[in-house]
Formats: C-alpha cells, structure tokens, sequence
C-alpha cells in the first residue's frame, strides 16, 4: 500500500493515508469512498447484466492493475469483491492489498488470495 500510495496517485487504486506500526500488528488509515458498493454486489444486484456505462469497471480494474505493475506491486487478488464502485461518480478503486507482494519474474511459490 505504501508503494501504490505514494505520489502520483492513481483514482483508480485505494489511497493508504496513514500506518502505524504496532507491538503485534500493522494499522492502516484508507480513504473511505461514499457512497460505495463492492463490484460482487453490485453484480448481483444487476443480476449478472451490466450495461455498458457499468462494463467500463473493467478498464478501470486494467488500469489499476498496470498501475500497480508499473510500480513493482502485485495485488495477486483481484477480484470483484475487492473492487469499490462509487455509485455517484461511476468509479472503481482497486482495495486488499493483503495478500499483495512486490513484482518478480520468477515465479511465485505459494498461491495468495481465494475464490470468493
């Protein structure tokens, strides 16, 4: 989060604001887009069809991915749950960094993320 959050901003990807490192764990401050919907429910709301102003989410994801591509991070969870569309402005920002790590180009060794 620190590495995607760091100046130019990307829209498209959740802004780390603040972090504080505690004795047993990590506390991060995010932007809180209002009002929001994951794109999951935002599916089933609509049923399975989107139409075309909604389909656009996708170049959103794709350029938020390549963002964070650009920037040596690897979301390696990106998935309709983990993308927030903003009702009033049609955007969509990339969030759960948790199972992210930095680029390489070997290959991964252990799997990160899961199937819902």
């Amino acid at each position: 989060m620190q590495i995607v959050s760091k100046p130019p901003h990307n829209k498209n990807v959740l802004q780390l604001l603040d972090w504080f490192d505690m004795p047993d764990c990590f506390l991060s401050v995010l932007e809180r887009p209002v009002p929001c919907i994951d794109v999951y429910n935002l599916c089933m709301r609509q049923k399975g069809i989107l139409d075309e102003p909604l389909a656009k989410i996708i170049i959103y994801v794709v350029e938020a991915a390549r963002y964070c591509h650009n920037r040596g991070v690897f979301h390696r969870d990106i998935k309709a749950g983990n993308l927030l569309f903003n009702i009033d402005t049609m955007e969509v920002k990339l969030i759960d960094f948790g199972c992210g790590d930095l680029w390489q180009d070997t290959p991964y060794e252990e799997y990160a993320g899961n199937c819902t």
